[in-house]
């Protein structure tokens, strides 16, 4: 992607099933499981995997994997040899977990219609600090935005949380299309994929006071019934 406007295709993994990866330190970990070295774009090799189940969404730091593994909870792993990855602890979940982030030692996780908020000091035996349920549809990709937090959610919009006291997350608000496909936050700014009035839309918001969101921008697009959203 260095020059945007003529993407070039280097190698091709196929997967069984994958709805995110992250990329860190020259590795993919990808949410079928599969532990990928790309130090070489146009053969990526396989290195290992992150254990057996269902892996919804994950967050890598180099040493370490958090696996959302839906109805499992979270599960935390040690990737330093990817050839030999075991698990630290984990934090199980009364409904799937479906995303969230790591801040310092807490992790904000969502289930469904719940906000759950860990405190990971000690990740082998991570504590609940926190679990605020609201009633709205399934939630899911929750990412950070300053002290906030903002998650997509199965019915519509994108749903605000106050996030400032891990012990007391608080919804704040919500914003976005009528039908939410995808979302990414990236430089005080909301990109949303969905449905409107009359076609299929990206909207461009600002978010930098996350409690007082407004639209900036919006393309209509093609069709679209289902994907992700990435911004560079």
């Amino acid at each position: 992607l260095d020059d945007p406007d003529h993407p070039v295709l280097h190698g091709v993994w196929y997967t069984d099933c994958c709805e995110a990866a992250v990329l860190v330190g020259g590795r993919a970990y990808i949410t079928d499981g599969e532990i990928l070295d790309l130090s070489d774009l146009d053969n990526p090799v396989l290195l290992g995997y992150l254990a057996p189940g269902y892996v919804v969404d994950l967050v890598a730091t180099g040493s370490r994997a958090y696996v959302a593994s839906g109805r499992d909870g979270v599960r935390i792993l040690g990737v330093t040899d990817p050839g030999n990855t075991y698990e630290i602890g984990s934090f199980p979940a009364p409904a799937p977990t479906s995303g969230g982030f790591l801040d310092g030692d807490s992790a904000f996780t969502v289930t469904e219609n719940a906000v759950r908020v860990f405190d990971l000091a000690d990740p082998a035996r991570p504590a609940l600090v926190a679990n605020k349920r609201i009633g709205v549809d399934r939630m899911w990709g929750l990412q950070p935005a300053g002290g906030f937090g903002i998650a997509g959610s199965d019915g519509s919009h994108l749903r605000v949380w106050d996030l400032t006291d891990p012990h007391r997350p608080e919804p704040a608000g919500s914003f976005g299309p009528q039908q939410l496909f995808g979302f990414a936050l990236q430089s005080g700014r909301a990109y949303s994929a969905g449905s409107g009035v009359d076609s299929d839309l990206l909207q461009i918001f600002d978010v930098g006071d996350p409690t007082a969101p407004f639209e900036i921008g919006e393309v209509a697009l093609p069709w679209i019934s289902g994907g992700d959203l990435a911004v560079d």
